[in-house]
């Protein structure tokens, strides 16, 4: 459902600066590419996993296909950041399964390849590029300005709530710069305090993968980890100018109703696929849930 309206996107969604990524469903604005991430990270983990253990079963070359028809669809929209993210983490989830390290050099130089690409082919992706490697040529950096002055201003503490200077003067301050905002309102340790969070679900979530006994279970379980951690890794270096300007939300922070939706869809996920079965627990020694005996109502 998620990929139809992905496409369907293109046809009957609404224009935003010049991009369709929303579509009016039920009365409400959604950008389906936020569902296909997670999604696609079940439905392709289970693909893969299932062609690893049965020889018979084409799994890979569906994941694949499923893979280019999303890639396609992002960038008609365009969105060359989800567009990343997307192959990025396929590429991640493949690094996890154990394949070769030619297949490996390979994507790496097929990533560097899309990167060219999308320098040459999307006027705007160039934009940003050039305003980032050359800021003093001219180009717009009044949003990224702002964020690293509203970085510096707040100290350790911060100027207070409703005081930062991105919040007043950065037009996607509640969205893309939601951390520059933190920062100028509460402080540098209140900003290590969120990426201390963010690292510890990553570390907690991948860890948790590990111990699955399934490969299903194992893949799927670290992909929305692994989405998680990049989106988070995105948003923080755009506000630190680490990287060229892109518009992607910091998880669980940043304001968006279908973002918010769609992370909690996958966190949740990967929550039923490494938790603990009271079975599992009375095997290994651990109490049962009291749940788990009680008698039914």
């Amino acid at each position: 459902m998620s990929l139809l309206l992905l496409w369907a996107t293109l046809r009957f969604g609404t224009e935003v600066k010049g991009a369709r990524r929303w579509i009016s469903f039920a009365g409400q604005s959604v950008q389906p590419s936020e569902f296909v991430k997670p999604a696609f990270a079940v439905l392709g983990a289970r693909l893969f996993s299932e062609s690893m253990v049965h020889k018979n079963v084409p799994g890979k070359i569906l994941a694949t296909l499923i893979m280019f028809s999303i890639v396609a669809a992002l960038l008609l929209q365009p969105d060359i950041g989800q567009t990343a993210l997307v192959l990025a983490t396929r590429a991640t989830l493949l690094f996890i399964s154990g394949i070769s390290w030619w297949i490996i050099f390979g994507l790496a130089a097929g990533a560097g390849g899309l990167l060219g690409g999308a320098y040459l082919l999307f006027p705007h992706v160039s934009r940003r590029i050039d305003t980032f490697l050359n800021p003093e040529g001219g180009g717009n950096t009044y949003q990224i300005d702002r964020a690293l002055q509203s970085l510096l201003e707040g100290g350790w503490f911060g100027r207070g709530p409703g005081e930062s200077i991105a919040k007043k003067l950065i037009p996607d301050a509640h969205a893309d710069y939601v951390f520059s905002a933190a920062a100028g309102e509460f402080g540098i340790i209140f900003c290590m305090v969120l990426v201390s969070l963010i690292a510890f679900i990553v570390i907690r979530a991948m860890m948790g993968a590990q111990r699955q006994t399934s490969l299903f279970a194992r893949l799927a379980s670290s992909t929305p980890a692994i989405q998680f951690a990049m989106q988070s890794g995105i948003n923080l270096a755009v506000n630190l100018n680490l990287i060229p300007p892109k518009g992607m939300t910091l998880p669980f922070v940043s304001y968006g109703g279908t973002s918010m939706i769609a992370i909690a869809f996958g966190m949740g996920l990967m929550l039923a696929l490494t938790r603990t079965k009271p079975e599992e627990r009375m095997v290994t020694g651990l109490p049962v849930y009291k749940s788990a005996l009680a008698p039914a109502e």
